[in-house]
């Protein structure tokens, strides 16, 4: 199953928590998600490993799908598979202070 992704760079940040909501798409929602992170200083490269974060895992319809994480990174990566509808991700934690 091939999944459909985006790349996304944020401030160099400690994530507890992601919310992947499908408000809003009843039929047409992403069934599944994963995602993946990486602490990276500049733009990445092909070879740069990205652990992953959350695992594939099913998304319900309609609503909110939070999972609690503990990462520090700057860089994810949010897979669906195998596509459809997600209406808002939400990422929680801290800034970093280095």
């Amino acid at each position: 199953m091939t999944a459909s992704s985006i790349f996304f760079k944020l401030a160099e940040c400690k994530e507890s928590g992601v919310d992947i909501d499908t408000n809003h798409f009843l039929g047409n929602h992403a069934p599944y998600a994963s995602m993946q992170a990486v602490n990276a200083k500049s733009e990445l490269s092909e070879s740069v490993d990205l652990p992953e974060i959350i695992p594939k895992s099913p998304l319900n319809a309609g609503g909110r799908n939070y999972f609690q994480v503990e990462a520090e990174n700057s860089w994810n990566h949010l897979n669906i598979y195998p596509d459809g509808g997600v209406a808002c991700l939400r990422l929680f934690g801290h800034l970093s202070t280095e």
